[in-house]
């Protein structure tokens, strides 16, 4: 499988708002396991190498532009360490020191994650470059992360149900031998199930809700699909996200004016009911850079 290509399609494809990149690596990592016979943990590996090096590759720049002054700190601390004072042109030893140093801080504070001057460019096929010439995308690093977390939240959705399968097979084969000793069936056809985030989701509550235009389609409505990702996504969702995700729901145009909460956090409170998780702490002024995201990935909703 060319895991580069499959990426760079996936970008192509949530930059022209196709597709959301959960679904899409869904789509994907069904298709490859029938006609190729991937198993579906090779499959999302093999994206996430791809993604690492992404990561990475702005990793290594931070870090260069990070370190490139440390030859010269440690000649500078050398010379303190001689007795010298100034420099060949006069200036003060402890000034460039301290000029370094700041500017190495300075570097540091800022970091790399939500900093615009360090990118991955990509080709078309999903290589990375350092021209400008093939470049394709340019990816910051959220923008990395963003395309992880879709990873992340289609591999959750599907190897559970393979587990589940497997699971039940055992259970089956369980039941229908007989003990070796006594020769009787197993009785015992209670599993342990652990409560997840999202288990007892009621999204139906949700149909009530929305203008029309949400339930608008012939086969998947807006609804329809925002209830797909709500499964998929809920359950890996911190609770900034959830805040996030609520906020975008609260302020975009779909709530029906009869039903939408007079306040945002009578709204949070009901929507984590819906959702079937901890009402979160986190107040929603401080998630701005989720709720950017989280637009992108709601996409299909229609936002004021």
């Amino acid at each position: 499988m060319n895991y580069k290509q499959i990426i760079a399609n996936a970008i192509d494809e949530y930059k022209n708002q196709k597709t959301t990149y959960s679904s899409y690596f869904t789509q994907n990592a069904n298709k490859a396991n029938k006609d190729h016979f991937v198993e579906f943990k090779d499959f999302f590996d093999g994206c996430k190498v791809v993604i690492s090096d992404y990561k990475k590759n702005i990793e290594k720049e931070f870090n260069k532009n990070l370190t490139e002054n440390d030859w010269a700190l440690r000649s500078y601390k050398q010379m303190s360490l001689n007795g010298e004072k100034k420099d060949q042109n006069g200036q003060l030893i402890q000034e460039h020191i301290e000029y370094i140093e700041n500017e190495k801080e300075f570097v540091k504070e800022r970091g790399y994650k939500t900093n615009s001057d360090y990118s991955c460019l990509i080709t078309e096929f999903g290589s990375i470059t350092q021209s400008f010439f093939e470049m394709k995308y340019k990816l910051y690093y959220s923008e990395i992360e963003v395309i992880e977390k879709g990873i992340l939240q289609s591999e959750n959705c599907i190897e559970p149900d393979a587990n589940l399968e497997n699971e039940f097979k055992d259970i089956v084969h369980l039941e229908t031998s007989g003990d070796s000793d006594t020769g009787t069936k197993q009785n015992n056809h209670t599993k342990p199930v652990s409560k997840t985030k999202g288990e007892n989701m009621d999204l139906d509550l949700l149909n009530d809700l929305f203008v029309i235009e949400m339930t608008k389609g012939v086969k998947t409505t807006k609804l329809d699909q925002l209830k797909t990702d709500l499964r998929s996504n809920v359950p890996i969702y911190n609770g900034r996200e959830i805040t996030a995700l609520a906020n975008v729901i609260y302020e975009s145009a779909i709530l029906h004016k009869n039903t939408k909460p007079k306040s945002f956090n009578k709204w949070l409170n009901q929507f984590c009911s819906i959702i079937d998780v901890q009402v979160p702490t986190t107040h929603q002024n401080a998630v701005q850079l989720e709720i950017a995201e989280l637009k992108k990935t709601y996409y299909y909703l229609n936002f004021q």
